[in-house]
């Protein structure tokens, strides 16, 4: 694109954030407006048949007398043979209406009538998480529209349109076609961002002992989450065998997925603050200086209240979802340092670093 003029260029390097805003604004207004039919119950498969695995706290589950550990016989009579027949059951009840549902207890047959409500949403957090979104896709725009489209900043572009759809995308539960899309386009930035955000710590100076710092070797950066994918391909078209329920899996999938996440971004601050310590010149050290300490100020709160305790088992609480609100330091570390000194030392990330010579 070096011979069409800056702003056609520009203006076609807008389209994929732009359809990612379009789509975000779609999916944002869809959540606002479908109410997913939901019992409370994290109902998965097991030996023994479907098993009540989670039974979230004052959900309508809970309030009709349900208990972790009981077996799902049926629900208005519909046989649950699997725990996907509950859910497909729960959602044709609808919100706010009776379901009957058989249980076994210690050997005994239980009925207990649940009124169905309207899925939870985590309110305050999820608005949050959509202004942090939107406010790494104003930075996107930024950085596209004001360092033109040279290969040094193209990284951290994708990397802020990576990190929007993985903060405001979220699937509705409706499943349709869009909504799959949502779901597959937040996998893989989740999946793509960390990655990302490595590869652009190690585009700094002073790195060039470290392997991977090597143009030739970069792409081994992206091999955990080329990996992570194509589990979570094999686990969603339930073509991976283990002895665990689907929703087991998934579940260790996605502590999987959050240890990557930090363990990246963790590794990237440990970068930055070694370019700053063998750095020789004050302007860089200042710059590396701020970009680790605003790493570490978003990422450690997240690693240590959430994404720890979740590895080890914890249900989501309200302690550790307001872990979150440390994210936001990192794209105002970036932005500030963007404007401050324009990373003069960067080097394309796709090129071997000068030599010093």
């Amino acid at each position: 694109m070096g011979g069409l003029p800056f702003r056609l260029t520009t203006a076609l390097l807008a389209l994929p954030g732009l359809a990612l805003a379009v789509l975000g604004g779609i999916n944002i207004e869809q959540r606002r407006v479908f109410q997913l039919p939901c019992d409370g119950v994290t109902w998965a498969d097991s030996p023994r048949g479907v098993t009540a695995w989670v039974v979230a706290r004052d959900g309508p589950g809970n309030r009709a007398g349900i208990l972790e550990g009981d077996i799902l016989r049926a629900i208005n009579e519909r046989p649950a043979l699997f725990a996907a027949d509950a859910a497909r059951e729960v959602f044709r009840t609808g919100v706010w209406s009776q379901a009957a549902y058989e249980l076994i207890r210690r050997g005994e047959i239980v009925r207990v009538k649940v009124v169905v409500a309207p899925q939870e949403s985590v309110g305050a957090i999820r608005h949050y998480l959509e202004t942090l979104g939107l406010v790494y896709l104003a930075l996107g725009a930024i950085i596209l529209v004001r360092r033109r489209t040279t290969q040094q900043w193209a990284p951290l572009h994708v990397f802020c349109l990576a990190s929007f759809a993985l903060y405001a995308f979220a699937y509705t539960g409706k499943l349709d076609a869009l909504d799959w899309t949502v779901y597959w386009v937040n996998v893989i930035a989740l999946l793509v961002q960390p990655a990302i955000f490595l590869h652009f710590c190690l585009s700094f100076p002073d790195q060039r002992d470290l392997f991977l710092h090597r143009g030739h070797s970069s792409w081994l950066l992206y091999l955990p989450a080329a990996f992570l994918l194509a589990l979570h391909l094999l686990v969603a078209l339930r073509v991976l065998v283990a002895p665990l329920s689907l929703q087991a899996l998934r579940w260790v999938l996605d502590r999987a997925e959050l240890i990557y996440l930090t363990a990246y971004f963790l590794a990237g601050a440990a970068i930055l603050e070694r370019g700053r310590r063998r750095s020789r010149e004050t302007p860089l050290q200042l710059q590396l200086k701020l970009l680790a300490r605003g790493t570490l100020a978003a990422i450690l709160p997240f690693a240590t209240l959430y994404a720890l305790p979740y590895f080890l088992g914890f249900i989501p609480a309200p302690w550790m979802t307001s872990s979150v609100f440390s994210l936001i330091f990192l794209p105002l570390t970036l932005g500030y340092t963007l404007f401050r000194s324009a990373f003069a030392h960067m080097r394309p990330l796709s090129q071997p670093a000068e030599s010093p010579l």
